[in-house]
């Protein structure tokens, strides 16, 4: 493992196992991904939305496939349901009990879980995956491609740029302009 996969796995980890961001200047309070991973960038966060994904709704289901302490999985079920990820539905009155079902903007963090599947497949799995992608009525193994919406081109390091978006600030601009690998016109050599 090279020194720059050392490196890419610290950062992956250390947004994963819950350090907050304090994100000090504007422009990395406007980025996309830091604010993605302000709402979601948390360990267990992550988990619970994998386990959301494969039908587990209640507390004590969480817990029991996370084997998460449930104190941990109050805060982060709250939170995530603060956020808008998930939606409490009352199921028993006595005692009180809520399914937490994904809304909307909780589904659409599936394809996040994919790609999370699918490197660490690639890059994390040294003895072979334990754990597959596959279609659901013929177990297929699936290889996610992340794909441009509207020409159902390949998203690759090699045609994307980042440009300031209409509510971006100076200093975002600034940041962008700076960034010379990802600059509409410049390619990051591949390697």
């Amino acid at each position: 493992m090279g020194a720059d996969s050392i490196v890419g796995c610290v950062l992956l980890l250390t947004a994963l196992v819950g350090i907050k961001m304090q994100p000090k200047a504007r422009s990395l309070a406007e980025c996309p991904a830091a604010r993605a991973l302000e709402c979601v960038g948390e360990w267990w966060s992550i988990l619970i939305l994998r386990d959301a994904f494969q039908g587990i709704t209640r507390f004590e289901e969480f817990k029991t496939s996370l084997g998460i302490a449930p104190n941990i999985l109050s805060r982060r079920l709250a939170h995530l349901t603060e956020a808008g990820l998930f939606e409490r539905r009352l199921y028993s009155e006595k005692p009180p009990r809520h399914d937490y079902v994904l809304t909307e903007k909780g589904r659409d963090f599936f394809p996040v879980v994919v790609a999370l599947f699918a490197w660490g497949n690639r890059h994390l799995a040294p003895e072979g995956e334990a754990v597959l992608l596959a279609e659901r009525k013929t177990a297929r193994p699936l290889d996610p491609l992340m794909v441009d919406a509207e020409s159902r081109a390949p998203i690759t390091t090699a045609n994307v740029a980042l440009v300031a978006g209409p509510s971006a600030s100076q200093a975002m601009r600034r940041r962008l302009d700076s960034n010379r690998a990802l600059r509409p016109g410049n390619f990051p050599h591949e390697g």
